[in-house]
């Protein structure tokens, strides 16, 4: 009785080894993925933020070559 308790507490703690290798490896791609995001998050907001000021220079351009007058 006591050599199956044994047995099924060895397997037991094997799964729970896995587990945690696992769950440290997933956790490491996950701040790794975070990391990644950012940077586009920052690339986006920069892209955004020429095009922007690119679409307004050449509203302003537009308008002073046309004339308009506020």
């Amino acid at each position: 009785m006591e050599d199956k308790i044994i047995k099924e507490l060895t397997k037991i703690s094997t799964i729970q080894e896995i587990t945690s290798e696992d769950i440290k490896d997933i956790k490491s791609m996950l701040k790794e993925q975070n990391g990644r995001v950012r940077t586009n998050e920052n690339s986006i907001a920069r892209l955004n933020t020429i095009a922007g000021l690119s679409l307004t220079g050449l509203v302003s351009y537009l308008a002073w070559l046309l004339g308009f007058k506020q």
